[in-house]
């Protein structure tokens, strides 16, 4: 059998899953993820929970009953260092990366349960521009750490340890660009979604030279993108959705041309063959 985790992170969410709840109550859940030992993991507002892999029998969820609670420590510098868990990310190194409020990047090593912290220093070019992250993504064929944070993109070099900044504003800046998703095309193509407004993209040639980096607020016929975007995804048929409580979805072609609409006033989305 096969168990589907969401986040009840919405009402309606919480309504329709009033009838499947967890063992015990938990802290509002923001992000779950089941890593390759079969553990799942949750975000929430006031902690992480991890439950141990249980038996798959069919009748229950495949994990043991009660979660083990992790929270920041005081005087324990490998403990997780905020409490407030957004995004949770497994990569193919076995490394659980935490999006943390407040304390940067967490992350863990799933082999040795330590836990180590990317954060925002005071001054200096090799930190990230904010310790609130929202997202993140690693791109495995480049080794590099994309984070989507209230002040703009970090793309994070794993093997020098560097930083390069995107759509970052000064620190005393009265307005940021919030990132909100991350998201890389069958192309190569990373898209990010924001919170304010617009969606940016990174494109590199095929025959090589410079990554072309592009900001879109408004699409081709004044179409606006005012409002927050939730989620970016790409169907079998190459196209790219965006989607967003304020304008519904927006359907682009990878090369980011709008192709379709759909909200309440045009609620008719394409057939699924």
């Amino acid at each position: 059998s096969q168990v589907l985790w969401v986040p009840a992170a919405s009402r309606k969410a919480r309504h329709h899953l009033a009838a499947h709840g967890l063992p015990q109550a938990l802290p509002f859940v923001l992000s779950v993820r089941l890593d390759s030992f079969g553990r799942l993991w949750a975000g929430t507002l006031n902690g992480l929970y991890v439950w141990e892999a249980g038996a798959t029998t069919g009748a229950a969820p495949p994990v043991r009953p009660l979660p083990t609670r992790l929270a920041p420590q005081d005087g324990v510098p490998t403990s997780m260092n905020s409490e407030r868990v957004h995004q949770l990310y497994e990569d193919r190194n076995q490394v659980m990366w935490l999006c943390a409020s407040a304390g940067g990047l967490n992350k863990v090593d799933l082999l040795q349960k330590k836990f180590g912290h990317l954060r925002r220093q005071l001054a200096g070019p090799l930190t990230t521009a904010s310790n609130y992250i929202n997202a993140i993504y690693k791109e495995e064929a480049t080794h590099t750490l994309w984070l989507g944070t209230r002040n703009g993109i970090a793309a994070y070099d794993l093997a020098t340890q560097t930083y390069r900044h995107y759509l970052t504003q000064a620190t005393d800046a009265s307005r940021t660009i919030d990132v909100s998703v991350i998201f890389q095309a069958a192309d190569g193509t990373l898209w990010f979604g924001t919170r304010n407004g617009g969606f940016a993209t990174l494109r590199r040639p095929a025959g090589g030279g410079a990554p072309r980096f592009t900001f879109t607020r408004q699409l081709p016929g004044g179409v606006s993108l005012a409002g927050a975007i939730e989620s970016i995804t790409q169907d079998r048929w190459g196209t790219i959705w965006l989607a967003s409580f304020e304008w519904g979805l927006v359907r682009l072609s990878p090369d980011g041309r709008l192709l379709a609409r759909y909200n309440r006033t045009q609620a008719t989305c394409p057939p699924s063959s």
